[in-house]
């Protein structure tokens, strides 16, 4: 943000959409900036804050929980505690520290689009949906709009709001793995399933930290889909997941520690939630 010359405080959604068009590429959306000023994208001329656009609300109900694009972390980690056990809360914390999540937003987090951001696994296996403001309202998944390291194909539109179901009988778990508690993600894991008749069905498993973006592990998921959820199955879907990710080796951790990593941590929550240790959504 080294070439900002102006500011913006928009009383509305649509008014910051709107300025946002008009900027195109050379404006950005604040929240918290906790991670757009640390990253200070060059090129950039103006800030369009939303913290006064009155989208800093958030609603529960007994189907879904909808969060608003400014809405604090802090906020949004009190609202989920009754989703999948209090794994999305659980998350929610482990994504900063309470002096960053009583400024940083959630949106903002998925916005980043930081492949180690800790919500972005846990949303993605609980079917959350993001309401997107542009030329028109779309509701897409996360999925959807991640395209790179710190990149987005969100282009003008505006995280409006994060719908987050409320699903019964949904078994979950989610694991950060870091040096410490503060720390940047060396892997993060977050599985969601449930168990009918014995055996395993909506089978989502989402990982962080292993590929440019947050992934879901597909071909694990089929592996275990409709199968009894044996520890023989639970070992070859660890395997599975292995071959799966696509890490990188840096200064934190090597390419195979993290795919390794990945493997077990997510065997270890599937037997963790399919044991009731963090399961069972609230209705």
């Amino acid at each position: 943000m080294r070439d900002l010359r102006e500011y913006h405080r928009p009383s509305s959604a649509a008014e910051a959409v709107r300025l946002k068009r008009e900027y195109g590429a050379k404006a950005v959306y604040l929240g918290g900036s906790t991670d757009l000023l640390v990253h200070r994208p060059a090129g950039v001329e103006a800030a369009i804050d939303i913290r006064h656009a009155g989208i800093d609300y958030v609603r529960v109900d007994d189907s879904e929980v909808v969060i608003g694009g400014g809405a604090l972390l802090r906020d949004a980690e009190k609202a989920v505690a009754g989703v999948a056990g209090g794994m999305l809360r659980q998350a929610v914390r482990e994504t900063a520290p309470w002096l960053i999540r009583n400024a940083a937003t959630l949106a903002g987090n998925i916005a980043n689009a930081s492949p180690a951001a800790d919500s972005v696994p846990a949303l993605m296996v609980l079917g959350a949906r993001l309401v997107l403001w542009g030329e028109a309202e779309e509701e897409v998944s996360i999925e959807d709009i991640l395209s790179g390291p710190h990149r987005t194909l969100l282009g003008d539109r505006l995280i409006r709001e994060i719908r987050v179901p409320r699903t019964d009988g949904v078994r979950a778990a989610f694991h950060k793995l870091a040096r410490s508690a503060s720390d940047i993600a060396l892997v993060n894991v977050a599985v969601a399933l449930k168990l009918e008749g014995g055996v395993a069905r909506d089978v989502v498993i989402a990982l962080g930290a292993v590929a440019p973006t947050a992934i879901r592990a597909r071909q694990a998921e089929a592996a275990l889909e409709g199968m009894p959820p044996t520890e023989e199955l639970l070992v070859e879907v660890e395997k599975v997941v292995a071959d799966e990710v696509r890490p990188i080796s840096d200064w934190r951790a090597s390419e195979g520690y993290r795919r390794r990593m990945s493997g077990v941590f997510v065997r270890r929550l599937l037997s963790q939630a399919l044991n009731g240790e963090q399961s069972r959504a609230a209705a």
